[in-house]
């Protein structure tokens, strides 16, 4: 069975400013080694830990789901985290799962 190299950042975070906090984790991840497969970003790691859904939400075709599959793609790893999602009415805290070929799956949290 072949081995699964994961990478945990853990960082502190830009309050509810998700361009700083995009380019944080990107400069990040150009430090996580090759041979990595898997990297696991924070829990809404684009805004914080925010109950500013209103204005902090985004839809899935957002900006931070398009910077996560060009990560993963740039980096050819698979990038889960997760960030505030809006559909319809209802906000979620989704984890995002992005594949390097630009599949991806999602978890709501309960």
């Amino acid at each position: 069975m072949p081995l699964l190299n994961i990478a945990i950042i853990q960082s502190d975070l830009f309050w509810e400013d998700r361009t700083s906090n995009m380019k944080m984790f990107e400069e990040k991840l150009k430090q996580v080694p090759n041979q990595t497969h898997l990297v696991i970003l924070p829990e809404m790691f684009t805004t914080g830990f925010t109950m500013n859904v209103n204005n902090m939400a985004e839809s899935m075709d957002g900006e931070t789901i398009l910077w996560m599959k060009k990560m993963a793609q740039q980096h050819k790893i698979i990038l889960t985290g997760s960030v505030i999602i809006k559909e319809e009415k209802n906000f979620y805290n989704r984890l995002i799962l992005m594949m390097p070929n630009g599949d991806m799956g999602f978890y709501d949290k309960i």
